[in-house]
């Protein structure tokens, strides 16, 4: 279904969610706090709304994150309630279409199976004036299963803004080919099957990434480069690889 990635084109180009300030995904966690090590002394924390709905013909259970303590409240309540909004305003759009799925299945004659939007989220790093997160986006609209689709957020809190992938490099440095290169060898290495065979060529300029303690995390939608049965591929790229040329204490 790509009705969801066209709401979040239209939020993006984020790179990873973009709004007016550069704002630009299953996870188990309703609540994330870690303690910022921010220049400012100030714990920021990233909590849940939740907003639960079930009908005979659509069900949703959305965890939507909530980002407090941001130095810029201006930047942090425009970016929390882009997220909501559109989070919300896809579960209405979900809901309608399953309310007409199920009308149309009675006249038919033949089975109803419930739309469904789960979304969630899971905080990945939080740190050196970085904040780091994941929201998973689970909808099921009938046929053989659902779609999941991750969307990250790296927030650069002293700047104010949301980064791309370039952001975190020096300028004119070629970070795509060292990733490329680190991509390219896990494909290589993993089992026959786990990729479609000659898929990834590069990661794009607007690539999805999320950053933890062991690197950054290029990550790719589903059937993107592998099959459904592979998941969502992620290659971990260490942050020593780099060298010198970033620009962030990661």
């Amino acid at each position: 279904m790509r009705k969801f990635m066209s709401f979040i084109l239209s939020v993006v180009m984020f790179g990873t969610l973009v709004i007016t300030y550069e704002v630009k995904s299953f996870a188990a966690v309703n609540k994330d706090t870690v303690k910022s090590s921010s220049w400012f002394n100030k714990t920021i924390n990233v909590d849940s709304k939740a907003v639960k709905k079930k009908t005979s013909y659509f069900s949703m259970d959305v965890n939507i994150p909530v980002v407090k303590g941001l130095k810029n409240g201006s930047f942090e309540k425009q970016l929390n309630s882009e997220i909501e909004n559109k989070i919300l305003s896809f579960g209405s759009k979900l809901e309608q279409d399953g309310k007409e799925y199920e009308k149309l299945a009675k006249e038919k004659g033949f089975p109803v199976h419930p739309y469904e939007l789960i979304v969630d989220y899971k905080v990945q790093y939080n740190k050196n004036n970085l904040l780091s997160y994941t929201m998973d986006v689970y909808y099921y609209t009938g046929g053989a299963h659902g779609m999941t689709e991750r969307y990250a957020y790296n927030i650069d809190n002293k700047a104010s803004k949301v980064l791309m992938l370039q952001d975190l490099f020096k300028k004119d440095y070629n970070y795509k080919e060292v990733i490329n290169n680190e991509v390219m060898e896990e494909i290589k290495e993993s089992p026959e099957g786990t990729y479609f065979s000659n898929e990834f060529k590069t990661i794009s300029d607007n690539q999805p990434f999320y950053l933890t303690d062991k690197g950054i995390i290029v990550y790719f939608g589903l059937y993107e480069i592998a099959p459904y049965v592979s998941g969502i591929p992620e290659f971990t790229i260490p942050a020593e690889l780099f060298k010198d040329n970033l620009i962030y204490n990661i």
